[in-house]
C-alpha cells in the first residue's frame, strides 16, 4: 500500500490552470523531491495535499483512505503534517507555548519538556518566537511538525533564507529522520534535494515532466533545457539559490 497517492490532480483558478492531471505515488517510507521554476504549481500541490485548498479534479489517498474531501486536521489525525515557507508560528508566544498548542492539537504520545530537551532547546523554552534566528525558527517549525507523530511530512522549501551553515543543520535533522516517516520536500537548492531525496519529480507548468532518480533526473534532457536554457528557457524561471551547473 502505498503512504501517499495523487490521481489525476488539477486545479484551475479562474481561466488559469496551476495543476494539469498530475500523479505520483510515495512508497512508506520514501524520500521524494519536488522541483520545478518559480510558478511550476509545487505549493498549490502541497496545499491540496494537506486540505488547505480543494482540487478541481482528482483524488489524493493516504495510505488507502481517500482524504481528497476531507479538512486538514482531518488529515492531520490520520498521519499528515507539512512545514510552510513562510513562517506559521505563533509569533506572541514562547516557544513551550508553541509547542505546547501544536501538541493539544494532536493524539502525540510526546510532551513538551522530552521534545525541546531532546532537540537541545529546552533552556530557550520561554523565548519569544519572533526572538529566534531564521535558522531557529526553521526548526521550531520542523519541530512542531514532528510534534504531531507524523506518518507522512510535507517540507516545503525548509532550507529557505538560510545560510550554508544553518541549512547544513537543517539537512542534517532531516536526514536523521526514522524511515517510519515518508517525506515529500519542495526545494529550490538543488544541492539539498539532491542530499535528502531518493526520487526527484520534476514540475513545469503544472504538469509532470519527468521523474526518477538524482541520476535520471540529472541527465535528462527536459530537466536540463528548463533549468539549464539547453535549447530555449534560462536559468531565470527556475531561480536556484546555487547554480545547478555545479550540480550537472
Amino acid at each position: 500500500m502505498n503512504a501517499l497517492e495523487v490521481r489525476n490532480l488539477s486545479k484551475d483558478f479562474g481561466g488559469l490552470r496551476v495543476l494539469d492531471n498530475v500523479s505520483f505515488s510515495l512508497r512508506p517510507g520514501e524520500r521524494r523531491g519536488i522541483i520545478g521554476p518559480n510558478g511550476a504549481g509545487k505549493t498549490t500541490l502541497f496545499n491540496i495535499i494537506s486540505g488547505n485548498l480543494k482540487p478541481s479534479a482528482g483524488d489524493i489517498f493516504l495510505y488507502g483512505a481517500r482524504v481528497t474531501r476531507l479538512p486538514s486536521w482531518h488529515r492531520s489525525r490520520l498521519g499528515l503534517a507539512r512545514t510552510f515557507q513562510k513562517s506559521n508560528l505563533f509569533s506572541g508566544l514562547s516557544l513551550y507555548d508553541n509547542l505546547y498548542l501544536a501538541l493539544l492539537a494532536t493524539d502525540s504520545p510526546f510532551n513538551a519538556k522530552d521534545i525541546l530537551k531532546e532537540w537541545g532547546m529546552w533552556e530557550k523554552r520561554k523565548i519569544c518566537v519572533d526572538r529566534l534566528s531564521h535558522g531557529e525558527q526553521r526548526q521550531v517549525e520542523l519541530l512542531l511538525a514532528l510534534a504531531q507523530h507524523p506518518r507522512i511530512i510535507l517540507l516545503d522549501e525548509p532550507t529557505a533564507g538560510l545560510s550554508p551553515a544553518e541549512t547544513e543543520v537543517i539537512v542534517k535533522i532531516i536526514g536523521d529522520l526514522p524511515r517510519d516517516i515518508t517525506i515529500l520536500i519542495i526545494e529550490h537548492d538543488m544541492e539539498v534535494v539532491f542530499a535528502l531525496a531518493e526520487r526527484i519529480t520534476v514540475l513545469h507548468f503544472g504538469q509532470i515532466v519527468a521523474e526518477g532518480s538524482k541520476e535520471e533526473i540529472k541527465s535528462d534532457p527536459r530537466v536540463r533545457q528548463i533549468y539549464l536554457g539547453i535549447g530555449g528557457e534560462g536559468l531565470s524561471r527556475a531561480a536556484p539559490k546555487r547554480s545547478p551547473h555545479l550540480l550537472w
